[in-house]
């Protein structure tokens, strides 16, 4: 809901969906997880392309920073204050012309999926608490980066097992994107580093 009525801020109301997270979807039929990765990545790019609403002003850097600032309002003499300096000044490098709805933490444990066929299933995504507007480029590097690293903490050998074979073609490694994606991180960090004292 926009903000101003009934709270000054946006507020999320969410209808409770029946269906299991597309995790467990794919650890119970590891035979259709390369399929099931096919759908996060279509949900991802039906989340960039919804419009942004008029109201929403709040950059995903910006909602990320939240607990930062408040922490360092607190104790402005610690070092994340002395780190928050220094990030504040390249902020500006993460607006875009054209920000995307961001959901900040897309992984198949935050998407809900009906039990059964891969092709007729819905897909809802779930876990809205990191979202933000900002660069479609830094939503998606985020994903990628979060199967790079999955396998590490998942529950069950299946489930290690299905994350090591999917974090490629899910991460993007040798497509036509994940070229684009790659000249974006660089030029993101290029930028950053002309910030720098």
């Amino acid at each position: 809901m926009p903000p101003g009525d009934p709270f000054d801020s946006p507020v999320q109301v969410m209808r409770r969906l029946a269906g299991i997270t597309m995790a467990q979807a794919m650890t119970s039929a590891p035979w259709q997880a390369t399929r099931w990765s096919r759908r996060l990545a279509a949900a991802h790019v039906a989340l960039h392309r919804l419009p942004v609403p008029d109201w929403a002003g709040r950059s995903l850097a910006e909602q990320r920073l939240g607990l930062t600032r408040r922490m360092v309002a607190r104790d402005p003499d610690s070092g994340l204050a002395k780190a928050l300096e220094r990030i504040e000044p390249i902020l500006p490098r993460l607006d875009v012309d054209s920000p995307t709805v961001c959901h900040g933490d897309f992984h198949p444990g935050n998407l809900l999926v009906e039990a059964g066929t891969v092709a007729a299933s819905t897909v809802a995504a779930i876990d809205w608490t990191d979202a933000g507007i900002g660069d479609r480029h830094g939503d998606i590097a985020r994903t990628a980066w979060l199967f790079s690293f999955a396998a590490v903490v998942a529950r069950s050998g299946m489930e290690r097992l299905v994350l090591r074979a999917l974090a490629p073609p899910l991460s993007g490694r040798g497509s036509q994107f994940s070229a684009e994606l790659a000249d974006w991180a660089e030029r993101q960090f290029r930028l950053c580093l002309e910030d720098l004292p």
